[in-house]
């Protein structure tokens, strides 16, 4: 019930929502996709299964042999980082490291988690990740999750204007 609560109000924000490793719940509350979070198990022959009509990702990847390995999945997207990881100001250096090399190889977009600190959003951008991943820094801002993504966008908007269409 939480669950599909959560999906229906992301839905209505036109945001994707996406269920962690329950591939059962995502059917059930319909949401946008899947998140596996695992690199421990094989999740290559999941997302095979399930990228065709939802969006299917993955993490827990700590290392760049594992992250090819992921990567030969074809899933729409790898996360460097653990959604929780942001005990941290700074984002983790092996996550950033991950995410530039990751991004100066390969198509599949990444996700590199960020630190507790809306700032951190500068140097995840920095490396060349082209989503970042905020937890503490949005949902504990004081002035509540929407300022918070908005302070996120403004500093990107100044710090990052690679990522802007050059025409």
């Amino acid at each position: 019930e939480h669950c599909s609560g959560l999906v229906r109000v992301a839905q209505a924000q036109d945001v994707a929502a996406l269920v962690v490793d329950d591939t059962r719940a995502m059917g059930r509350v319909n949401a946008d996709g899947i998140y596996f979070s695992s690199g421990g198990n094989d999740p290559r022959e999941l997302i095979a299964r399930f990228s065709t009509h939802k969006i299917a990702g993955c993490g827990g990847i700590k290392d760049r042999h594992r992250a090819l390995e992921i990567g030969d999945a074809n899933p729409h997207f790898v996360f460097f980082g653990k959604p929780d990881g942001d005990i941290r100001p700074q984002a983790h250096p092996k996550n950033l490291a991950l995410a530039q090399w990751w991004s100066e190889m390969i198509e599949i977009p990444c996700i590199v988690m960020g630190g507790s600190s809306l700032e951190t959003v500068v140097e995840c951008a920095a490396s060349g990740a082209e989503f970042v991943g905020l937890g503490l820094a949005v949902f504990s801002h004081t002035d509540g999750p929407g300022a918070a993504v908005g302070e996120a966008n403004r500093l990107l908007d100044e710090h990052a204007p690679f990522f802007t269409d050059p025409e």
